[in-house]
């Protein structure tokens, strides 16, 4: 059986772009052409962009997608309906700019199993996000940040073709109705008051009928 790796890449980078948004003044009204005696300030700002402290970003990307038909055999010949696929991205992050940083995700794997046989598709699939880094806050700390902590969910897709122009389709996400809790921490913030916030959504779906004509 051989596995076909769709995908795989490395990169990196070592430079880090920091947005900058406060309110617009009447001078910034001025120099881009807009008449501060017409307009109402309320609600205007100026964004811009600067450099913020270097780090380097470094990761690969890995994808695959791997039919079973080559246990045909062992399976009574139904090898061929099913399906593999996976895909992770990896990244580390490092240098003097680390604390600054937020919005990288460092690990990113999804993956799971698909059945084709028509008409009728169902894919059943696991995504797990690792720990990720939603803020960095200045009150709670040196190092402080509020972040997410890794979790698992799980998918399920059906589909059925009526016709040829004509399906249907379920999908459900998070099957399992996995909390998401939001956390912060900091060089002296102690354990017991690290949890922030935990959120259930239940689980997520939709159903409905997709053709073209």
């Amino acid at each position: 059986m051989q596995t076909l790796w769709d995908d795989l890449a490395f990169y990196g980078l070592t430079s880090y772009d920091l947005r900058v948004i406060r309110p617009a003044t009447t001078l910034d009204l001025t120099e881009a052409g807009l008449d501060p005696n017409v307009i109402d300030l309320t609600g205007w700002t100026v964004s811009t962009t600067i450099n913020a402290t270097d780090a380097d970003v470094n990761g690969f990307e890995l994808s695959m997608n791997q039919s079973l038909r080559g246990l045909d055999p062992w399976l009574a010949g139904w090898g061929g309906y099913f399906n593999l696929f996976a895909n992770a991205t990896k990244l580390k992050i490092k240098g003097p700019g680390v604390a600054s940083l937020s919005g990288f995700l460092p690990l990113g794997i999804n993956g799971g199993i698909r059945f084709t046989e028509k008409p009728f598709m169902i894919s059943v699939s696991a995504n797990h996000r690792g720990e990720e880094t939603t803020a960095v806050v200045t009150d709670i700390g040196p190092n402080g940040r509020n972040y997410y902590p890794g979790t698992t969910q799980v998918d399920l897709a059906l589909g059925i073709n009526l016709r040829r122009n004509l399906s249907f389709f379920v999908n459900i996400r998070d099957t399992l109705n996995r909390p998401r809790g939001t956390f912060k921490e900091s060089d002296l913030l102690p354990a017991y008051a690290r949890a922030n916030a935990s959120t259930v959504l239940g689980a997520q779906g939709n159903a409905g009928i997709r053709g073209s004509f």
